[in-house]
């Protein structure tokens, strides 16, 4: 996952994506809304926004790791 910033006159926000594949073709999925930089002043304490953001990031990573399954299928060929 990565940390996507949109900028404005007024504000700049902070989203999580992924990169996803789409009918064959790459595209940049929004994950979610971490918060506008006023906002993560107020949480991220030392560090700057875009660098909470970017742990955040790595943290939500993780955990989708962690959450993801190997399967195996077994399948036997017909003998021909």
């Amino acid at each position: 996952m990565k940390v996507s910033v949109s900028k404005s006159k007024n504000q700049t926000i902070y989203y999580l994506s992924k990169s996803v594949w789409v009918d064959g073709k790459s595209t940049t999925k929004t994950i979610e809304k971490i918060g506008s930089e006023d906002e993560l002043l107020k949480v991220c304490g030392d560090l700057t926004p875009l660098e909470w953001a970017k742990q955040y990031a790595a943290k939500r990573s993780a955990e989708e790791k962690a959450s993801k399954k190997d399967i195996m299928l077994k399948y036997n060929f017909p003998n021909r």
